[in-house]
């Protein structure tokens, strides 16, 4: 098709247009004979498309076919296929993302603003709808991801209170604020 040619003649595989297209069957040819890490002018790589994309199916196959999953793109803020499912909250993403078993997936992985995938929820897990990322991402991690964030709105908390220590200070050094209710 002309889509596909334009894709093609711009610097993306074929694999990267099934992925885009969600088209398992083209995925499923591509898979035998392709680059599965290949990268589009952008730096994203086919996983990473239907990662985006949200096509679980396609995610599936290329996580089959062993992928490189750890791999950074080069416009987006430096980030692998598992920021970008955690970036837009979709758990069944995440989850299918970790529980790749025969590929060593690195959850220590920082984009260009020193956030790993576990930062990322936990940013916006303020927004309700990626708690269970951030929940599934620190069961993969077992350790409380969260806590740099609490420890700081606890920090926040407390000094909101008549109680608050004046020597209390957050992790990049700030002093917390210390109200007195008298």
């Amino acid at each position: 098709s002309e889509t596909k040619n334009n894709f093609l003649a711009n610097g993306y595989t074929g694999l990267m247009f099934a992925a885009i297209t969600a088209d398992t069957e083209e995925v499923q040819i591509h898979i035998n004979d392709a680059n599965l890490n290949s990268k589009d002018p952008n730096g994203s790589t086919a996983i990473m498309w239907a990662v985006k994309l949200g096509h679980v199916d396609i995610i599936g196959r290329l996580i089959n076919a062993k992928c490189d999953i750890n791999i950074q793109d080069a416009n987006d803020a430096n980030r692998t296929a598992l920021m970008y499912a955690a970036n837009v909250g979709n758990v069944a993403i995440v989850k299918l993302l970790l529980s790749a078993t025969d590929i060593d997936l690195d959850l220590d992985i920082t984009d260009s603003y020193g956030h790993t995938a576990i930062d990322i929820a936990g940013k916006i897990d303020w927004r309700i709808k990626r708690g269970p990322c951030l929940q599934a991402l620190q069961i993969k991690k077992s350790k409380p991801i969260i806590e740099k964030w609490t420890s700081d709105l606890r920090l926040y908390s407390d000094s909101l209170t008549n109680e608050a220590n004046k020597n209390l200070s957050f992790g990049n050094g700030k002093k917390a604020v210390y109200l007195n209710s008298a």
